[in-house]
């Protein structure tokens, strides 16, 4: 299963990090559409806010994948900022939709710090 830790912010709700941990094995490699799904979906974000903040993405990885961990960028500007939140919140839609329809591979949940 896909687990996927979405921290945030106690004070203001806002996301600091995501980790996405195991495997979906919804289908053999190559052929597992949830891995598939939730890797695109996570890249995206990471590729699309690295573009608009101009900053190379904080990026933790484990060899033979199963493990990632993003930090959002800091230090940006309350603009910026908003923009990034929207990124990551739309993220945390796209994986809710992924777990509304294969809940047995892959589980989303908030953690607060």
């Amino acid at each position: 299963m896909i687990k996927v830790n979405v921290n945030r912010l106690k004070e203001t709700e806002k996301i600091v990090a995501i980790e996405m941990t195991g495997h979906a094995d919804y289908a053999e490699s190559g052929k597992d559409l949830v891995c598939a799904g939730a890797s695109t979906v996570i890249f995206g974000m990471i590729n699309a806010i690295s573009l608009h903040v101009d900053q190379a993405p904080h990026i933790e990885e484990k060899d033979g994948g199963g493990y990632l961990y993003y930090s959002l960028p800091v230090d940006l500007s309350d603009e910026i900022q908003k923009d990034v939140q929207l990124l990551a919140e739309a993220l945390l839609t796209q994986f809710t939709t992924l777990e509304a329809s294969y809940a047995e591979f892959i589980q989303i949940k908030n953690s607060w710090r």
